[in-house]
């Protein structure tokens, strides 16, 4: 139960704007992030379940959106425990995501065709998850 909402937590708390993302919201990213890696863990081995699979995916890439705000930010403020930190912490969310492209390329094509119907959430997505199907994806 208590992955669940921290599952949910970390897909569903609302990223800050660009225009005020500050030292505070980084902090608040990088916790969230750490949410993330960790809840990845609920994810492997289950991404033929229709609700593991959409949130997964779905944190997936509010994680890289929100690696990206933080490493933008530390270009654009440099602090070297910051950088540090957030190369740590970016390197554990490519451990934790490791499983995600040979257990979505091992779906059936029968499989990830029904997890991925009428799915308006994850249309967006398609490129990326079909992405993830290709051999040689990491």
């Amino acid at each position: 139960m208590r992955a669940s909402i921290l599952l949910t937590l970390a897909v569903l708390l609302p990223a800050p704007a660009l225009a005020a993302y500050d030292v505070a919201a980084w902090e608040e990213d990088f916790t969230t992030l750490g949410l993330q890696v960790d809840a990845f863990d609920k994810c492997r081995g289950r991404m033929s379940e229709k609700p593991r699979f959409k949130g997964c995916l779905q944190m997936w890439d509010d994680a890289k959106i929100r690696v990206a705000r933080m490493e933008r930010f530390t270009k654009e403020s440099p602090d070297p425990f910051r950088t540090a930190r957030l190369k740590d912490k970016a390197e554990q969310f490519g451990a934790a995501t490791a499983f995600l492209a040979p257990e979505v390329r091992a779906l059936p094509k029968e499989t990830y065709a029904k997890l991925m119907a009428n799915d308006k959430q994850l249309a967006p997505l398609k490129p990326e998850i079909d992405a993830l199907r290709k051999p040689g994806a990491k």
